[in-house]
């Protein structure tokens, strides 16, 4: 699907703290598509008979270690690209406890204040689509309240 650049679905959880404070994962420099840039939170493709919510939740676990946690439907984003080819449903969950990363996917992440996110967005590499997202998630004004 990667290799041939193919349309897939996949899902996108972004990780909101109660204070404000987004988590923006750093992609594993042995990624094989753009490793050491910037994602969000944790994302994922769907896999063969599951559905889209499901995907969200496994990968939530998997890649951050988080579980049982209400996801909120925020949009769905459509990414046309040479490499990276996908139809997203972006959700969001509140979160601030602790984050056991997926070490072979993460390398690192922090939490950015959402008030400076647009700023971030401008200084730094993220993943393709992924500064998109990002950009609607702001003129949305999200915030965990």
């Amino acid at each position: 699907m990667r290799e041939k650049a193919l349309i897939h679905r996949c899902s996108f959880v972004i990780v909101i703290t109660p204070d404000n404070k987004i988590y923006l994962p750093k992609r594993s420099k042995n990624m094989k598509n753009f490793p050491g840039y910037y994602d969000i939170g944790a994302s994922g493709a769907k896999e063969i008979g599951e559905n889209i919510e499901d995907c969200a939740e496994r990968e939530l676990k998997e890649e951050l270690g988080i579980k049982n946690q209400k996801l909120k439907f925020l949009f769905e984003h459509k990414q046309r690209s040479r490499n990276d080819n996908y139809n997203a449903m972006i959700y969001m969950c509140i979160y601030d406890g602790p984050l056991t990363l997926q070490k072979d996917e993460i390398e690192r992440g922090l939490f950015i204040p959402l008030v400076q996110l647009k700023s971030f967005l401008k200084d730094n590499e993220f993943a393709p689509g992924r500064k998109e997202i990002l950009k609607k998630l702001i003129k949305m004004n999200i915030t965990a309240s």
